[in-house]
């Protein structure tokens, strides 16, 4: 998926606040951006508008930051 040494930067804003989640509001945070992600992604697909695109890779980048977070929490 992601080149190991090229891995998308997360910015620290979504880091802070993933850090400081519940983990029940992680899992419902990871669920509705999948949700987005997926609806911005079919808007571009229709539309071809940028903005679309860039909201969908911005929510992935928070998905990927949650998904993260929870992977460590469960790995303890």
């Amino acid at each position: 998926m992601f080149a190991r040494n090229r891995a998308p930067e997360i910015s620290q804003k979504v880091l802070r606040r993933v850090s400081r989640c519940r983990t029940d509001e992680l899992t419902l945070w990871a669920e509705q951006t999948t949700v987005a992600v997926h609806h911005s992604y079919r808007s571009w697909q229709t539309q071809s508008d940028h903005y679309m695109l860039e909201e969908a890779r911005l929510g992935a980048e928070a998905l990927h930051a949650i998904l993260e977070e929870l992977s460590l929490r469960y790995s303890k």
